[in-house]
């Protein structure tokens, strides 16, 4: 992925609270004829070794494990969805105008997971959400006639090699420049907007030390 120096985050910390907020990510692996794409949650987690891992699962029926068989490697992506358009009209120099938002990419090899790993890596994702949106939903006392269809999924693991994460929101403009774009999200009053706004606030201590 490519970063300009002045959007590039190294911390942690900060990159594994933006993928517990965001959650659901892009699988990226080397296909046959083209790249094989798949829309999933994955879970960033630590193994017994201390090595950052990420979880997750797809559908058997979906072709693109049997892929990751034959290369098991690749690169998952999570995007955020307060992403937006930035006016440079809100400058107070002639510019083009731009775009703001967070990636973060995870590269490294893959795995798939046994069945008990899986219905493992299920029941953390699935008790890690409940307890986000207060639900009263218990995976362990499932019936089984809910509890086949974890049959019917392939659980997978990679284990991160690499790590990039590019936060551009406009820490490269002068401080009087940043505090005029918030404002201007704030006043459109689109969920996106404010949540990149809201964000912006959060980490303007860290861009303008």
């Amino acid at each position: 992925m490519y970063i300009p120096k002045h959007y590039e985050i190294t911390d942690e910390n900060l990159i594994g609270n933006f993928v517990q907020f965001t959650g659901f990510s892009t699988l990226v692996t080397q296909g046959t004829d083209y790249p094989s794409i798949t829309h999933i949650p994955m879970e960033l987690e630590y193994d017994n070794q201390g090595n950052k891992v990420l979880r997750g699962h797809m559908a058997k029926a979906n072709p693109h494990w049997k892929d990751i068989v034959g290369n098991p490697k690749g690169t998952i992506c999570f995007l955020s969805d307060f992403n937006h358009y930035i006016s440079s009209s809100w400058y107070d120099y002639p510019e083009a105008p731009t775009w703001n938002y967070i990636s973060v990419h995870f590269s490294g090899p893959i795995r798939i997971l046994d069945f008990d790993e899986t219905v493992s890596s299920v029941r953390d994702l699935t008790k890690r959400y409940e307890k986000s949106v207060k639900g009263k939903l218990d995976f362990d006392t499932l019936p089984p006639n809910v509890t086949k269809q974890l049959r019917g999924i392939t659980g997978i693991e990679m284990k991160v090699d690499r790590t990039e994460a590019v936060f551009k929101l406009s820490q490269n403009q002068s401080l009087e420049n940043f505090d005029r774009i918030v404002d201007r999200l704030k006043e459109t009053s689109n969920p996106r907007s404010l949540k990149l706004a809201e964000t912006m606030v959060k980490l303007k201590n860290l861009f303008y030390q």
